[in-house]
């Protein structure tokens, strides 16, 4: 099974991510998993948060959201 994990830098009530989750689940063996930061993060993308304990919040089924955490934050928890 192939997993692909989805993050972007416009927070987890983007449109886009749900859509692209659900076009990404009809494919046979591909498990997706979105992490997404709790607010638009344009412009840190590339910064990770090291000062403060981060907080993941289950939203659904392979759907998470980071309380305010970077996209980079995402990937690498």
């Amino acid at each position: 099974m192939k997993e692909i994990l989805i993050t972007n830098d416009d927070g987890f009530e983007a449109t886009g991510l749900l859509a692209l989750k659900e076009a990404l689940n009809e494919l046979d063996g591909v498990n997706v998993t979105i992490v997404a930061p709790s607010s638009e993060k344009s412009a840190c993308a590339h910064s990770l948060t090291l000062t403060r304990p981060l907080r993941f919040i289950k939203l659904d089924d392979g759907f998470f959201k980071l309380d305010d955490a970077t996209p980079s934050d995402c990937v690498y928890l």
